[in-house]
C-alpha cells in the first residue's frame, strides 16, 4: 500500500514508497530506494517521488523544487581558456563557461578565431628568432670558453703560440666570424657553421 500524505507533506497513511534522492549541494540525482513512511512523518530529506527518467551520457538530472531538469554534465574534463590557451579543469555542473572550448590549441602562438585556433605565425616566428639568437650567444659563449681554456689570447698577446696553437686558434676564430655572421632571422631554419 502506498502512503497519502497531507498538504503539509506529512504521511496520513503509512506505507512504501520509492523515492528518488538528490545532494543538498548541487540537488543532482543520487539514487534511489524503496522506504516505508510512517503516519505523521516526511519524506525523507533531499528526495522526491518523482522518477528523474534515464539520462544520456554527459548530462545529470538536477531537482529544481518541481520537476527533474537535465543539465550538461561536463566536470573532469580539461578545457581551454580561448583568451590565453591555458588549460582549465571544470567542476560546476553547467554548459561550458564563456571563453571556453573543448578543442586543445596545437601550438603556444596559436589564437582563437571564432570557431578554432589558428597559428599566429608572426609571434611563432618572433619567438624561434629569440630561441634562436640565445643558441648563437650560448655557440659563441661556448666556442669563447674553449678558446680561453686553451689560454691563446694571453699566449698571442705575449708571442708565446706554437705554429699548431696558432693555427688551432685562427681555425676557433674563423668559427666565432661565421658564428657572428649567422643570420637568424630565418629561424627556425638556422644553418649553422661546423666546428
Amino acid at each position: 500500500m502506498l502512503p497519502k500524505f497531507d498538504k503539509d507533506g506529512l504521511a496520513i497513511e503509512s506505507g512504501y514508497t520509492r523515492v528518488f534522492y538528490f545532494s543538498y549541494d548541487t540537488k543532482e540525482y543520487s539514487g534511489w530506494s524503496d522506504e516505508y513512511i510512517n503516519v505523521g512523518v516526511s519524506l525523507p530529506a533531499s528526495s522526491t517521488q518523482l522518477d528523474p527518467g534515464n539520462g544520456t551520457g554527459g548530462e545529470v538530472a538536477v531537482f529544481n523544487r518541481m520537476s527533474w531538469e537535465r543539465v550538461e554534465d561536463h566536470r573532469g574534463e580539461i578545457v581551454f581558456s580561448t583568451l590565453n590557451g591555458n588549460a582549465i579543469t571544470i567542476f560546476e555542473l553547467g554548459t561550458y563557461p564563456e571563453n571556453i572550448t573543448p578543442l586543445e590549441p596545437s601550438t603556444p602562438y596559436d589564437i582563437w578565431n571564432g570557431t578554432g585556433w589558428v597559428t599566429d605565425i608572426v609571434a611563432q616566428h618572433a619567438a624561434e628568432v629569440v630561441t634562436g639568437e640565445a643558441e648563437k650567444q650560448a655557440r659563441i659563449g661556448r666556442a669563447n670558453e674553449y678558446i680561453n681554456s686553451r689560454q691563446w689570447p694571453g699566449k698571442a698577446a705575449m708571442g708565446r703560440l706554437s705554429d699548431a696553437e696558432r693555427s688551432q686558434y685562427n681555425d676557433w676564430l674563423d668559427f666565432l666570424d661565421l658564428l657572428e655572421a649567422v643570420d637568424i632571422s630565418t629561424a627556425p631554419n638556422i644553418t649553422w657553421p661546423e666546428k
